[in-house]
């Protein structure tokens, strides 16, 4: 889970960054702990997830299934805003 989850985090922060902006926390700012510094519960990154989803036009969420513990699974789109309204037609 941790190679997936801390790359992701990276990304998202990287983003967070250029948008400079749009405020968004940095994943240390929101999670309260440095980044790749402790462990992290798979609800907190979806929390952290949904939260830059929300917070910024540049990403659209997708759940595409449950673990067999019922956890989200989650893809996350990261693009302009006009490629996100065109998902369908990039596919």
């Amino acid at each position: 889970m941790y190679r997936i989850a801390l790359p992701l985090l990276g990304l998202f922060l990287s983003l967070g960054m250029s948008r400079a902006q749009d405020a968004l926390l940095s994943p240390a700012d929101f999670l309260k702990h440095p980044y790749g510094g402790q462990f992290t519960p798979h609800h907190q990154v979806v929390d952290y997830v949904e939260y830059i989803a929300r917070e910024s036009e540049r990403v659209e969420l997708l759940t595409y299934g449950y673990t067999h513990e019922g956890r989200p699974l989650l893809l996350a789109f990261i693009s302009s805003p006009a490629n996100l309204t065109r998902l369908e037609e990039i596919r």
